[in-house]
């Protein structure tokens, strides 16, 4: 007499849970860079759009240092992001931006390091892994 049953058997079941893990080990990783490029986008992104606040505030007031000129924006001094703080020196005829991964988030042993940016639009990045390009960490 044949008992007819009906789910899974243990077998089978641990053969779905290899094939779970196996695509996990594999899936997994690639998201992690995926989210990470993604971060290092948004930061390069942030420090051109703070370079063209300096730019405006130059053009403005003929000078990239704070002044007290009426009408002139000065809150070109950013703050960064939740995975990158941002800083920014100027004096009257130059700024140098510097976005720095913050400790204990997922992009504080990221390759490209501190991010910089200047008046001349020079970028440049303080690598601290294998696989860096500057294209690469600032999306180009």
């Amino acid at each position: 007499m044949f008992r007819n049953n009906k789910g899974f058997s243990l077998i089978e079941l641990m053969i779905v849970v290899v094939i779970v893990g196996i695509l996990g080990a594999v899936a997994y990783p690639n998201y992690i860079n995926y989210v990470k490029r993604t971060h290092r986008g948004e930061i390069a992104e942030l420090m051109t759009e703070s370079a063209q606040t300096l730019e405006r505030h130059y053009s403005r007031a003929n000078s990239y240092a704070n002044t007290t000129t009426p009408n002139v924006v000065t809150t070109a001094d950013p703050t960064g992001n939740a995975y990158y703080t941002l800083a920014v020196t100027r004096t009257a005829t130059s700024f140098n931006l510097i976005a720095t991964p913050i400790a204990g988030t997922m992009m504080a042993g990221d390759m490209c390091g501190n991010y910089t940016l200047d008046n001349t639009g020079l970028r440049g990045n303080a690598s601290t892994g294998t696989g860096y390009t500057l294209s690469a960490c600032w999306g180009r």
